[in-house]
């Protein structure tokens, strides 16, 4: 039952004004109407998902109004709950954070979900939103706001930026356009409600579709050239992202971006209590919302592909404009000839495809936020990535912590506290140092000890002081299956008597080093192979970017007769751009994608039922960017005239530690001090079961400036994936 009339709201956004949306005052309960609809959120359906940077930055988000760790902020599982105005029905509760000043993770926490469903742009005929505006748990100080800033720019400027009213951003990330790897169509709104009128009661926000402005995007240059939803009605919907706003999408570093740094900003936030019943996505008569994407190659014997696609938005560092990319998944590859093994004799490893949703990298986020997929429980966070200012910002890691390898110690005089074979069992391995006599040694672009992953890897860095480093190249294949990881880097630790559940993140601090990095030309790289498969394939398959796959590990993973529970994640590193500088990477243990393998195919399971699973070790792959190689997509006529190519990364690493929740075995914590591993190159113990992933880029700040020079962060910067699996 409507209890009032509808009101009509204005929208803004950074690109068009004049869209309108319509908000009724609404008894909670009142039904959704339309056949055919997708509900994100429901009494039925609760997959939408979050990411939030509060909670891990006490010193960023002091400030805020309920403390940066209170459960308030959360958006994940614990924020659905029942509504005694709702008739106690679940509802989505939570409060959204907009910084005021810095552009650094301006939207500290958000909403997203990621399309499994195949959604076209010319599908949707609008956005449902029931929710309510909560005044106990909102905090907008308007006159605070222009009080603390009014000597750095102009109360005119500071009102452009925002108004004092409630603000959400909504963006729908598109496809990349036909014939094009690098320009999506995307459309943004911003809607304004006034809480001072609207707070405390139920309304239903309908956004059509043509309120949007859509536009094309390139990097960070949007055009919009009057562009409406009708000119790309055949692009699919990769996802939708609601973020806390200001009037504007600005913050007040867009204002002054050049002298920023130079001030001492104290940082204020715009705090939105907000408690969702409903969010749907209506469509037209004629839909295929039903149809999942699938995976191109099969890596094997596994021969499952995995549909579905699974991008994260990217929190993206320094003078991030306003992209949200990241990257979706599409499927399983296992390998066939010898079950995806890389190595013959002694690989008993698992190669692990990886997955990624999404990266939140640290300095001047100029308005794009990680956002990542969780796959089993809806609830995750984002891969942090901070650019490091100097090799001296090393940040120990918090809680109860497993170093694993830290270059505090002198590694090279003080064997025992660094690779303690007996102890962790490390098993790093590098075919092309092993057999380095034994291949074409000008296959491969550098010397041979520059692939070696031995006690020799360790190198004085002249960034840091001259303190120890690990130094290596990790080499990916482009075309066969076999040994298609060439070297990567394996931690085992069964003695810290670790499980999966006391797992809280990953802390890896690591550099790209460019003079030893080298990743085939785009030109050299289709001409090769473009005979063999489609250009599209190709071109999905890899991007030319530096690719890692992160794949935790629980006991048995050496014999495939036996189901061995995985975690795993790819990361997306744009070399152009953050190449040569130390970079901080945390890796949340809910932004991996959690999955049983057994005789190389692979099952999705929610990490809830395994916590009590060991957690026994990890590894750290070079990949390509859906993991693939060539022969995924020729499995039937590859054969050993098919030429190879290589892709080259050069990798310094610092410091790799588990961070965990509980309490660790107290003989093997260290707070900063115990590196653990083997002497040898070892055997490659990842056996190859990639997945298939595509990329889709997602923007979730139209709302953004987008003059910003990019310091850190273009699209596609840093991205990760994490992948559903199949048996």
């Amino acid at each position: 039952m409507l209890l009032s009339s509808c009101v009509t709201g204005f929208a803004t956004t950074a690109l068009a004004e004049n869209n309108y949306f319509t908000v009724e005052k609404i008894d909670c309960t009142t039904p959704v109407t339309g056949n055919t609809k997708i509900e994100l959120f429901s009494q039925v359906n609760q997959i939408i998902w979050g990411w939030n940077h509060i909670a891990s930055s006490a010193t960023e988000f002091a400030n805020v109004q309920f403390g940066y760790d209170s459960d308030k902020y959360r958006v994940d599982n614990s924020s659905i709950q029942h509504d005694t105005s709702c008739e106690d029905e679940f509802v989505y509760k939570t409060i959204l954070v907009k910084k005021y000043a810095n552009w650094d993770h301006q939207h500290a926490n958000g909403l997203g979900y990621d399309f499994d469903q195949e959604v076209a742009f010319g599908q949707l005929q609008d956005i449902v939103i029931d929710l309510k505006l909560n005044s106990a748990e909102t905090h907008i100080d308007h006159q605070e706001f222009l009080d603390s800033y009014s000597e750095i720019v102009s109360q005119d400027v500071l009102e452009q930026i925002d108004r004092g009213k409630f603000n959400l951003g909504i963006a729908l990330n598109g496809q990349l356009l036909p014939d094009n790897t690098d320009v999506s169509f995307n459309g943004s709104i911003i809607i304004e409600l006034d809480q001072s009128e609207l707070s405390d009661q139920w309304l239903r926000l309908v956004i059509p579709a043509e309120a949007f402005t859509y536009y094309t995007q390139k990097g960070y240059d949007k055009v919009t050239d009057n562009l409406s939803v009708n000119d790309y009605q055949t692009l699919l919907l990769q996802g939708i992202r609601i973020n806390p706003e200001t009037t504007s999408g600005l913050v007040l570093r867009h204002k002054i971006s050049s002298e920023f740094e130079n001030l001492n900003v104290t940082e204020h936030f715009k705090e939105e209590g907000i408690s969702i019943h409903n969010l749907s996505l209506r469509l037209k008569e004629t839909d295929s919302s039903d149809n999942g994407s699938s995976g191109d190659g099969s890596d094997g014997n596994s021969g499952s592909d995995d549909s579905g696609s699974s991008d994260n938005g990217n929190d993206n560092g320094s003078s991030d404009n306003g992209n949200d990319s990241g990257s979706a998944d599409n499927g399983n590859d296992s390998g066939s000839s010898d079950n995806g093994n890389d190595s013959g004799s002694s690989d008993n490893g698992n190669d692990n495809g990886s997955a990624d949703n999404g990266n939140d990298s640290g300095s001047e986020d100029n308005g794009s936020d990680d956002t990542s997929d969780d796959n089993s429980d809806n609830s995750s966070s984002p891969v942090y990535i901070e650019q490091l200012s100097s090799c001296e910002e090393i940040q120990e890691p918090a809680l109860s912590s497993f170093m694993i390898f830290d270059q505090s110690v002198d590694h090279l005089t003080n064997d025992d506290s660094h690779w303690i074979k007996d102890k962790y069992m490390t098993q790093s391995w590098s075919k092309v140092y092993d057999t380095w006599e034994e291949s074409e040694p000008n296959v491969f672009k550098f010397m041979k000890d520059d692939y070696s992953v031995k006690l020799d890897s360790l190198e004085q860095d002249d960034q840091c002081d001259n303190l120890q480093v690990m130094k290596t190249i990790l080499v990916k294949k482009y075309a066969d299956w076999d040994s298609q990881h060439m070297s990567g880097l394996e931690f085992r630790f069964p003695a810290a008597n670790l499980k999966f559940g006391d797992l809280k993140d990953i802390v890896l601090e690591a550099k790209i080093n460019s003079s030893q990095t080298f990743i085939p030309s785009r030109e050299d790289y289709l001409n090769t192979y473009s005979s063999y498969t489609s250009t599209a394939n190709l071109e999905a398959m890899d991007q030319g970017k530096i690719n890692f796959g992160v794949t935790l590990f629980g006991e048995n993973s050496d014999d495939q007769s036996i189901e061995t529970f995985h975690g795993a994640i790819t990361l997306e590193l744009d070399q152009d751009t953050v190449a040569d500088q130390w970079l901080r990477i945390v890796i949340p243990a809910n932004s991996l994608s959690y999955f049983m393998q057994k005789d190389w195919g692979n099952t999705d399971k929610d990490p809830k039922d395994y916590a009590d699973f060991a957690l026994v070790g990890f590894r750290i792959n070079p990949e390509t960017h859906t993991n693939q190689v060539l022969r995924n997509f020729i499995t039937d006529t590859f054969d050993s005239s098919v030429p190879e190519m290589y892709k080259e990364e050069g990798l310094s690493v610092r410091k790799v530690a588990i961070r965990a929740n509980g309490v660790i075995s107290p003989d093997v914590i260290s707070d900063d001090t115990e590196d653990n591993g083997d002497t040898s190159n070892g055997p490659d113990t990842d056996a190859d079961n990639n997945t298939d992933s595509t990329s889709s880029s997602d923007d979730d700040s139209a709302f953004g400036s987008f003059g910003m020079s990019a310091l850190l962060l273009l699209a596609g910067l840093f991205g990760y994936r994490r992948n559903k699996r199949a048996a």
